[in-house]
């Protein structure tokens, strides 16, 4: 059994309600924070059950959709548990794969926690390749923190 079927972080996924509820505009504004101050393409919270990436918010645009956890950058994010920075999706193991890698490239996601489990991630997209920095890191789990925050 891997991290994303793990049913203590299912349970807790579950407990958050997330999937079941409205969620307040603050988070939309976090997705657009991190986009911006990061200097990147597009900002996205994510979360992800057992089978599906659920994208709760989006900037620049909202579109509520949901995506075959196979088809995501942000399961990195969870079955590591940590913050993951992928330079380029080309020419990464996994990634490389997906359906969006022409046209994101740069990925960096940190993981959002609610009672102690990674639900999903705040992560950030570029359109070309991108050499994260330390403080790209430092400054996404900072803002990962703030929406664990508004979970609450």
């Amino acid at each position: 059994m891997g991290r994303l079927d793990d049913p203590c972080r299912l349970a807790a996924l579950e407990r958050s309600g997330l999937l079941f509820r409205p969620l307040p505009d603050r988070l939309d504004r976090l997705a657009e924070q991190a986009a911006v101050q990061l200097g990147a393409d597009a900002g996205l919270l994510n979360v992800l059950d057992a089978e599906s990436q659920h994208h709760l918010a989006q900037w620049p645009e909202r579109t509520a959709t949901v995506t075959p956890v196979e088809q995501t950058g942000c399961q990195l994010v969870i079955t590591a548990e940590r913050t993951v920075a992928v330079p380029d999706a080309l020419t990464h193991p996994v990634l490389c794969r997906l359906p969006w890698v022409e046209t994101w490239r740069g990925y960096l996601g940190a993981p959002v926690l609610y009672d102690a489990q990674v639900l999903g991630s705040l992560c950030v997209l570029s359109r070309e390749p991108r050499a994260w920095t330390n403080y790209d890191a430092l400054s996404l789990r900072a803002l990962a923190r703030l929406v664990g925050q508004a979970l609450d």
